[in-house]
């Protein structure tokens, strides 16, 4: 059945058990009021409940692996000054051509004996701390050494004073293993000895894309767009800005980003829904089961505007998770299941070997409505991991989401896994079919209305757990008003390392492409595909969101 030309009928309000009787029909699913038929494989048994991302995990192995830095991976740069060395003078060093003294440099060569064993410097790598090593400097210390730039700028050196004690410190650029000659006044000689791992971050390599993985279509867009994907919309009283980048993990190997993204508005009634999905990494073709769903979401919404106006002007946003509004969204979510199961039994004949598990994703939904008085309405949909959560300042904050990590601790559930679905699909009367919906919202749907006021400083956050593993590890920091603080007001808005630098100020293009840019944050251990949406109030140009406060 052509999907497309088919109108969505209003879900069921569940306070009236007749009046959901004229929507549910016994034997008849409320998802058929959205025109949708049950194409081929409705039983997904075959799906994987856990979250396999072994690529991920294997890659993360090699470079995590590759900061113990192997012998053969540190740089040989070493001292040019072990040229030449007559035999009956061993261990000898040619110093170079400079001596350091009183600031005055004067033109010398000299040929001195050091220890056989030079002393060892602590090991510095490189991008980490310490940056620099250090000795202790006695009085009228002479250095046999050149300057940074006469050393090919491997290092810089200087005199400093920590703690009321003169010390000469080496702050190398380059790996390489370096061996440093002192040389007192006394004519006491010393060797060090200074190891400079490279920067761990700086093994990783990005590999060009096999031809052989390219499936579909959809797949040369992927590479055409160098795997980036970013969101920039600006639209009455809202500001919205995404940006969604290939792991490191499928960079090294040469694989697809699985993650995707998306937003639909409808302007003239205020309504919006914002969509993340994260594709699992076990699964061959998760990256199209994402673009599939997020893309048969929004041509639901768009050809059903009057539907999603009707399910809004009768859900009034309390306590009360299954709202029309609510429902809504869950048979979204149901009829983008049967679409994949759909998409692969019209290729079965082509492609035999494809299983609805290949395109195993997770699916984060947030639909707003911006009320004519700026009252704003928030109901949002989880199915697995990563998080949804609004933020109004100073800590204030609400977590939109449940923790689904499956059966399995590091597992999740996705949009495929048959346990989500599994009352509705036992379901044989109306009755049984009402109570599965409600028990589906009461777990996985969420609502929440802010009033002009808050709405003023309202900021919204979708992400894959590729950000939210990272910057919040547990479910207990998920839930913690500070680390949402630190999140939006010093991670997104701050300045350094790690931190996204946004100004409120930007302009959505701006924001954007300086989102995308954080997304390359360095953590060990987290090298999975990163997506974040952020939806941002504009009521007030001076409006400064980071804090909830506006400008003096």
């Amino acid at each position: 059945m052509d999907t497309e030309n088919v109108s969505i009928q209003h879900p069921a309000v569940l306070t009236d058990e007749n009046s959901v009787k004229d929507v549910i029909n016994v034997g008849r699913q409320p998802e058929e009021d959205f025109g949708n038929e049950n194409h081929g494989e409705t039983d997904t048994a075959e799906v994987t409940e856990t979250k396999d991302n072994s690529s991920d995990s294997q890659n993360t192995a090699t470079a995590e692996g590759a900061e113990q830095l192997p012998e053969d991976a540190k740089a040989s740069s070493a001292t040019e000054d072990t040229k030449n060395v007559p035999a009956e003078r061993k261990p000898e060093v040619q110093v170079p051509p400079v001596e350091i003294k009183g600031g005055v440099y004067s033109d010398k060569t000299d040929v001195v004996s050091y220890p056989d064993k030079p002393e060892r410097l602590p090991n510095i790598t490189l991008g980490r701390e310490p940056r620099s090593a250090s000795f202790k400097l006695s009085k009228g210390i002479v250095l046999k050494l050149k300057s940074a730039e006469e050393r090919e700028g491997c290092w810089k050196y200087e005199q400093v004073n920590e703690n009321g004690e003169d010390k000469i410190c080496f702050t190398p650029f380059k790996a390489g293993e370096y061996e440093i000659p002192v040389e007192y006044n006394d004519g006491k000689k010393l060797l060090f000895h200074l190891t400079v791992n490279p920067d761990p971050w700086s093994l990783w390599t990005v590999e060009e894309i096999d031809e052989k993985l390219k499936v579909f279509s959809s797949d040369q867009e992927r590479i055409d767009g160098n795997h980036k994907d970013v969101i920039a919309k600006e639209y009455p009283g809202l500001k919205v800005v995404g940006a969604s980048h290939r792991g490191r993990s499928h960079e090294r190997s040469g694989t697809f980003r699985d993650d995707d993204m998306g937003v639909w508005a409808d302007e003239e009634n205020g309504n919006y829904v914002f969509i993340v999905s994260d594709g699992a990494g076990s699964c061959r073709f998760s990256r199209e089961g994402a673009r599939i769903a997020i893309s048969f979401i929004k041509e639901k919404l768009e050809s059903n505007k009057a539907r999603i106006e009707e399910a809004w002007a009768k859900s009034k946003i309390t306590e009360n998770r299954d709202c029309p509004i609510g429902m809504t969204l869950t048979q979204l979510a149901r009829l983008a299941k049967d679409k994949l199961s759909a998409y692969v039994a019209e290729n079965k004949e082509a492609h035999p070997d494809w299983k609805v598990k290949d395109f195993s994703g997770t699916l984060l939904v947030a639909a707003l409505k911006r009320e004519k008085d700026r009252t704003l309405q928030l109901v949002t949909l989880s199915i697995g991991d990563g998080a949804i959560a609004w933020y109004l300042g100073g800590g204030k904050h609400g977590l939109m989401c449940c923790p689904d990590s499956g059966e399995f601790g590091g597992g999740t559930r996705f949009l495929t896994t048959p346990e989500v679905w599994k009352a509705m699909s036992e379901s044989k009367t109306n009755e049984d079919m009402t109570r599965a919906y409600k028990e589906f919202c009461n777990r996985r749907v969420f609502c929440k209305r802010f009033s002009p006021e808050e709405a003023k400083s309202f900021q919204l956050f979708l992400m894959s757990d590729g950000v939210s593993d990272p910057w919040f590890e547990t479910d207990a920091r998920l839930e913690n008003g500070d680390e949402w603080r630190r999140f939006a007001e010093e991670t997104l808005y701050g300045d350094g390392d790690n931190k996204a630098k946004l100004k409120p100020c930007d302009s959505v293009d701006v924001m954007a492409e300086k989102l995308f840019a954080w997304l390359e944050f360095k953590i060990a251990g987290n090298h999975d595909d990163r997506t974040i949406i952020v939806v941002y109030s504009a009521e007030d140009a001076k409006n400064d969101v980071q804090s909830g406060k506006k400008e003096a």
